[in-house]
């Protein structure tokens, strides 16, 4: 496995409304940049975040998802939150 260093590592976090489309673009960023081979659904429950029986079941995305791949020389992480998630002070 590559090392990377900690000033070439970008976190990139994805938050928005349930169906805006957070699981696809995160699809689309690990196939574009060969992290996965193919393209999951979040209608087949084929996504790589959605792998917990119950958001299988519900076809939403209940808890957080880390998404690690790299990209040119530096290595970016997306988290994409899931609308059920709840934030306190």
């Amino acid at each position: 496995m590559e090392q990377y260093t900690i000033d070439s590592i970008r976190n990139v976090v994805m938050l928005s409304h349930s169906g805006a489309g957070k699981t696809t673009l995160g699809e689309i960023m690990l196939f574009s940049t060969g992290a996965i081979t193919r393209l999951g659904r979040v209608e087949e429950g084929t996504t790589a975040s959605d792998y917990e029986p119950e958001s299988l079941k519900r076809r939403i995305s209940l808890n957080l998802s880390v998404l690690p791949y790299a990209y040119e020389k530096g290595e970016s992480q997306p988290h994409r939150y899931p609308r059920l998630c709840r934030f306190h002070r």
